[in-house]
């Protein structure tokens, strides 16, 4: 395995165990099989995945899209092994949706961000030249 497939193997773990661990950590917490029944879900939660989905796109810029979706994607899986199968999972779905398309811009954000420095970084020593 290359250094490339093995940073992007570390950062998928990272992401997915980030993802379970923040859903785990709130269920804990509040008491709840479903974090996002509590408003530190919406407060540190998804402030944290975010965060770490924008800084997997800064530092592996290839897959965004990826990253964004591997932040939640366990979270889903562990609702459907933990809860009732409802009708209302429907509506849980969407919501993990929306929040895996917030993830990828995030991570597209930064990816953006990185694109911006480097190209700020390669203008100033072209400049000092």
């Amino acid at each position: 395995m290359n250094l490339l497939a093995k940073k992007q193997l570390f950062i998928s773990a990272t992401l997915s165990l980030t993802g379970l661990t923040v859903w785990l950590t709130i269920s804990g917490i509040t008491n709840d099989v479903e974090a996002w029944y509590s408003d530190q879900y919406y407060q540190i939660g998804l402030p944290i995945m975010f965060l770490t989905a924008a800084i997997a796109g800064f530092i592996a810029p290839s897959k965004p899209w990826l990253w964004g979706v591997l932040i939640v994607i366990l979270q889903p899986a562990f609702i459907f092994t933990q809860a009732k199968i409802t009708p209302r999972i429907y509506v849980g779905v969407l919501f993990f949706l929306a929040f895996m398309v917030m993830a990828i811009g995030f991570a597209y954000l930064g990816t953006i961000l990185r694109s911006l420095l480097k190209n700020k970084a390669s203008k100033t020593a072209f400049n000092l030249n």
